[in-house]
């Protein structure tokens, strides 16, 4: 009886352990996996474009990081989504990744970037719960700016308010003006933006004069 009492004491004395390093391994493999595919998952979050190629390697990698590693599911599948390949998967991949990190601003603002073309209503309800999470995001205001344009007549009055704010974030912040022109490039970009300042007309003449002095600075002959 006595040196079944060890045993199972000497069980149970090292079942921590064995839990411990293998939760470690799962660790350290879902770290490397992350690590390797750096710097996609930076750019990702700061919106520097990449070639498919990059993403399409980057979605490779971290197909090998932990399943319940919220972070690291969300960057797999936005690598996934730009690399244009297995959309499908690619969302049911983000929504995971949003059930281990539901605090994602990141997470729901590409999430909404997925849904626009197949599902508007719900991305309308993503983009809600984007700035439900975050809502002085500063990295994703370009991007949640866009979104807004894509998705104005799906959104509910309190959403598109916040639309408007990141609109204005985008010309109040000098290091984030830039932004201003994928936006400007459309119609629906432009009424945004007159909407945002519909109260200050001079401020409007502002950007105009800010976004031409941009294109002719870019252009080849004001080079």
């Amino acid at each position: 009886m006595n040196n079944w009492r060890t045993w199972l004491t000497s069980i149970f004395l090292v079942l921590p352990s064995i839990f411990l390093a293998t939760a470690g391994i799962i660790e350290l493999r879902d770290g490397t996996a992350v690590d390797a595919a750096f710097p996609v998952p930076n750019f990702l979050s700061n919106g520097t474009a990449m070639p498919k190629a990059a993403y399409r390697d980057a979605a490779g990698l971290l197909n090998k990081s932990n399943g319940l590693d919220g972070d690291a599911q969300i960057s797999r599948a936005e690598s996934m989504f730009y690399a244009g390949d297995h959309p499908e998967q690619a969302l049911a991949v983000m929504e995971n990744g949003l059930e281990s990190a539901p605090a994602s601003s990141e997470g729901w603002a590409y999430y909404t970037a997925m849904l626009v073309d197949q599902d508007p209503k719900k991305a309308g309800q993503a983009l809600d719960q984007a700035f439900t999470v975050a809502p002085y995001d500063y990295f994703l205001a370009g991007v949640r700016a866009r979104l807004g344009v894509l998705l104005w007549p799906d959104l509910n009055e309190q959403t598109r308010d916040e639309v408007l704010r990141q609109a204005r974030v985008l010309w109040e912040e000098p290091s984030l003006r830039d932004e201003l022109l994928p936006l400007l490039a459309t119609s629906e970009g432009a009424r945004l933006m007159t909407r945002a300042y519909d109260r200050s007309p001079e401020t409007i003449r502002d950007i105009n004069r800010w976004v031409e002095a941009r294109r002719r600075k870019s252009s080849p002959q004001g080079s």
